[in-house]
């Protein structure tokens, strides 16, 4: 509606401030679903894991695993590292 209502019509600016309030309302709503989403795969994998203290953990990026590397480091004489 707006892309066809010209700048000097008299509700031009009303329309203009509808959209925008409309947009920013579609940002909050996609935002709270992808939230929402990520929360409910974050429990998935937390229940399949057996985590505990589930309420401090937050999903940040899930990922397919391709490869996994060992790195061991030699922290001093006697002590290793591994990190997988």
């Amino acid at each position: 509606m707006i892309k066809h209502t010209p700048p000097e019509h008299a509700d031009y600016l009303c329309l203009q401030t509808a959209f925008t309030k409309l947009e920013n309302i579609a940002n909050q709503v996609n935002e709270l679903k992808r939230k929402l989403e990520n929360d409910e795969v974050s429990k998935q994998l937390q229940d399949e894991h057996k985590i505990k203290h589930k309420e401090l953990r937050t999903l940040i990026r899930q990922d397919d695993v391709v490869e996994v590397v060992i790195l061991i480091i030699n922290t001093g004489p006697g002590d290793m590292c591994e990190f997988t």
